[in-house]
């Protein structure tokens, strides 16, 4: 199985514990490193059949999307002043660049391309990659790409960890995955900064999208059906000029057929194909200029999770 990690999911979840405060003696922080490669450690583990691990960054905030929507992603924030943000930031984004480094040292595939961003890294790699793959993320953009070969292992779930295949896929989100984008292009994405049809909340797009099914079954309605439509002032706002437009605009961000495979794809192949192992003696320089001293006291049992990488 080859595992899919969105790293700057996982590293801002690390990023908001406690752990992220450590640094070293001379006052570098190393927090988010240290609590990164831990939970690395921790999902293989608890995945013994991967073999391989590829983990996807962004390279800064995808231009195209941007483009459609200057406002995407304009809401992330780093603290509560200016200062402390710009501190924080910078702290957050030296860390994650280290790890980008680092990590095919200790037998972690990793891809960066600029201006793309991992979701669509990862949307690449469930296309062209061979096999079952496991995407690990608490990111929701990345359960459209649930198939009979994609799950999604979120470890925000029930404070547990959840896999979440085709089997769970309506449990877990409430439509059908043929429903999915369209119900997600209704409400928009709180956490992107992508506004959804104002006064259709989560309940109204979910009873919707259990009626029509798909979203262009909605805009298309005719008969009887438009006219239940039009009669809601609820649900006649959806055909707003204004609010069609919002749908065509949030369809386009968050549906991964939009992505820009051309850039992608050669990214992941490479990674893919990449002969790897785990650098010992560059480990452990690594753990002692990072003052990650348990690490290395207990660096046989510490690393043979990462050595077991690539056996079938």
């Amino acid at each position: 199985m080859i595992m899919l990690i969105d790293m700057n999911n996982l590293a801002h979840r690390v990023f908001h514990t406690p752990q992220a405060m450590l640094s070293t003696k001379a006052g570098e922080p190393s927090g988010v490193i240290l609590g990164v490669l831990n939970s690395i450690k921790g999902v293989i583990e608890k995945f013994p059949d991967t073999t391989k691990v590829i983990a996807c960054w962004d390279g800064g905030r995808s231009e195209w999307r941007k483009e459609v929507y200057p406002l995407y992603k304009a809401q992330r924030d780093y603290g509560k002043t200016d200062v402390e943000k710009a501190d924080n930031y910078e702290k957050l984004w030296k860390q994650m660049a280290t790890l980008h480094e680092v990590l095919p040292m200790f037998n972690i595939r990793s891809v960066k391309v600029d201006k793309q961003e991992a979701d669509d890294l990862i949307a690449s790699a469930c296309k062209i990659l061979p096999g079952t793959k496991l995407i690990v993320t608490s990111d929701k953009d990345m359960l459209q790409l649930i198939s009979s070969e994609v799950s999604v292992y979120s470890p925000l779930k029930d404070k547990v960890g959840k896999v979440i295949g085709l089997l769970d896929f309506y449990d877990e989100t409430g439509v059908t995955q043929e429903s999915y984008i369209g119900y997600r292009a209704l409400v928009g994405d709180t956490s992107d900064n992508i506004s959804g049809v104002p006064g259709i909340g989560d309940v109204t797009a979910k009873n919707l999208m259990s009626k029509y099914g798909h979203i262009d079954n909605l805009l298309n309605a005719q008969g009887e059906d438009k006219k239940a439509l039009m009669k809601s002032k609820r649900t006649a706002k959806i055909f707003d000029e204004a609010n069609l437009k919002v749908l065509g605009r949030n369809n386009k961000i968050m549906n991964f057929k939009y992505a820009q495979y051309d850039l992608l794809d050669p990214a992941i192949m490479s990674a893919y194909e990449e002969q790897l192992y785990v650098n010992s003696k560059n480990v452990k320089d690594f753990f002692i200029k990072w003052q990650f001293v348990q690490c290395l006291q207990n660096y046989m049992s510490w690393i043979v999770t990462f050595n077991s990488l690539g056996e079938e």
